[in-house]
């Protein structure tokens, strides 16, 4: 049990920590649960340009061509994934070389053995999430495909039924 004079002294300690003073410490201080993006509310982080996933998505859109509203939806998933998985791909490749520098510096080891070393950590997180979007991608790309193969065979139909 915490006794009232604990109590008294965490109020007074509290009122010392005031957080962040600057702008800039702010703006650093509101990151400051992001670690690597897999999982960020926003699609587009701060270290991404938006300009970039609006290409993205545009070329995406152009070369799937949805046909209809649900196709569109599907369109919007695998352009959101697919972005997602670059940036899982993206933070391997810097886990990777920070881990490289990190025991090189420290072991002067060969790199091949550095990955045994890296149990429970980013990496293996990040692999975890590739894995999901890897899933969520493939299960979109199939539904999509197979929505515009009905939607060709269904106007295929109407093609065939029409008079001339």
């Amino acid at each position: 049990m915490i006794s009232d004079a604990q109590i008294e002294a965490n109020r007074r300690n509290a009122l010392k920590s005031t957080g962040p003073k600057t702008e800039r410490g702010k703006e650093r201080s509101r990151l400051n649960a992001l670690r690597h993006g897999m999982t960020a509310k926003q699609l587009v982080v701060s270290h991404e340009d938006f300009g970039d996933f609006a290409r993205f998505g545009a070329e995406l859109r152009a070369a799937l061509a949805p046909g209809d509203a649900l196709e569109e939806q599907l369109v919007e998933s695998i352009v959101m994934t697919s972005w997602r998985l670059r940036r899982a791909w993206r933070t391997e490749a810097a886990t990777i070389q920070l881990e490289t520098r990190r025991a090189d510096a420290r072991d002067r080891i060969k790199v091949a053995a550095i990955p045994a070393t890296w149990a429970g950590s980013d990496l293996e997180r990040a692999s975890r999430h590739e894995a999901a979007l890897q899933r969520l991608l493939q299960r979109a790309y199939a539904m999509l495909e197979r929505r515009q193969a009905q939607r060709a065979r269904a106007a295929k139909l109407l093609k065939g039924t029409e008079v001339d």
